[in-house]
């Protein structure tokens, strides 16, 4: 009797062993995935004064060499659609430079802003003067000294704005469910 405890003792043990490790192997792919969710979720919100946010499930997302990363519904508290703001992705002088470009329904570029980038200058404050713009004549204006890493965000900029303009006239389909 003692040897049948012994033997499901260790059949217990490895049972949680493996799902130790299985689980384990699950959080190390996931966990990326949400902490950088959960960072955009943060910067939209520190850049954005809209009340909800929702991701478009659109396939240009998942595409690794499309410049456009991702792009969100901005909604207002009424839950009306007021923009939408594009997450960016292009090579500035040293590293990928990530942006929000945000352009509100009625087509005007609300900002820009870098939120990621390892180059050693620092766009996070630089507004590229393009509040206001329309998205059928704009011009931004790159950071003097940095202009390798300002065009990454103006490449995103173009981006975003022909993106907008490619989906403007489907945006009154667009709702907010929550």
């Amino acid at each position: 009797m003692n040897k049948s405890i012994f033997k499901y003792a260790l059949l217990l043990v490895a049972i949680c062993a493996i799902s130790g490790l299985l689980l384990a192997g699950v959080n190390m792919i996931t966990a990326p995935i949400i902490g950088s969710r959960n960072q955009i979720n943060e910067k939209l919100e520190q850049y954005y004064p809209y009340a909800y946010y929702k991701q478009a499930d659109d396939g240009s997302n998942e595409v690794a060499e499309n410049a456009i990363q991702a792009y969100y519904y901005a909604f207002d508290e009424n839950k009306n659609l007021a923009a939408v703001i594009y997450q960016t992705s292009f090579l500035g002088f040293k590293s990928q430079i990530v942006a929000l470009i945000s352009i509100k329904v009625d087509g005007t570029v609300e900002n820009a802003k870098m939120i990621g980038g390892k180059d050693d200058y620092s766009l996070s404050d630089h507004d590229f003067e393009i509040a206001g713009e329309s998205v059928d004549s704009y011009d931004y204006t790159p950071k003097s000294g940095a202009t390798t890493t300002s065009g990454g965000v103006g490449a995103g900029i173009d981006a975003a704005i022909n993106h907008f303009k490619s989906i403007k006239d489907s945006l009154g389909g667009v709702s907010y469910e929550g």
